[in-house]
């Protein structure tokens, strides 16, 4: 326990080599295994857009402008 609570910090294959990990792989190839029994979302920007102009819709053109700036950092991310 020493050797590890120490506050250093590994990358991934030394924190293997210490037992920190059970094994490494990609988010793609996790998702490839669980696939028939995760349940996996699609997220898209039009549905945040979409809400934000509900939201500030009613407050003018101002507004509405200020939903579809936000909406597009937003859809950057």
């Amino acid at each position: 326990m020493a050797k590890v609570a120490n506050g250093d910090y590994w990358l991934a294959r030394e924190a293997l080599g210490l037992g920190l990990v059970d094994e490494l792989s990609t988010g793609d190839e996790l998702l490839f295994r669980v696939r028939d029994s995760a349940r996996l979302y699609e997220v898209s920007t039009e549905a945040r857009k979409t809400l934000l102009q509900q939201l500030l819709g009613g407050f003018g053109i101002a507004a509405r402008k200020t939903a579809d700036v936000i909406a597009g950092k937003l859809g950057a991310l």
